[in-house]
């Protein structure tokens, strides 16, 4: 988005330097083919990406979903309190 060209990035990451500005800013989805000829094996020469955000993005989704539908269940389940309306458990 700001560094559209990788100018920054081949700046400060020389083992991204020859690396085409399509793969700059994610060195890792380029064809290995791609990343020997840049000289910038990903795993070798760069470090494998810490977090893949696809999958950590999904995990926490099901998460929230899953602590909201608990949060559902144990409110729904509250017995009525003395004005008739449901109070939460432990309270």
């Amino acid at each position: 988005k700001h560094d559209k060209d990788g100018s920054f990035v081949r700046r400060y990451l020389p083992q991204l330097r020859n690396m085409p500005t399509k793969y700059v800013h994610e060195p890792w989805r380029a064809p290995l083919d791609v990343q020997r000829r840049a000289g910038c094996v990903v795993g070798e020469d760069y470090p494998e990406r810490i977090v893949d955000h696809a999958v950590a993005s999904k995990e926490c989704i099901a998460k929230i979903a899953a602590a909201y539908a608990q949060e559902k269940s144990s409110t729904s389940s509250a017995q009525p309190g003395p004005t008739g309306r449901k109070r939460k458990r432990g309270t």
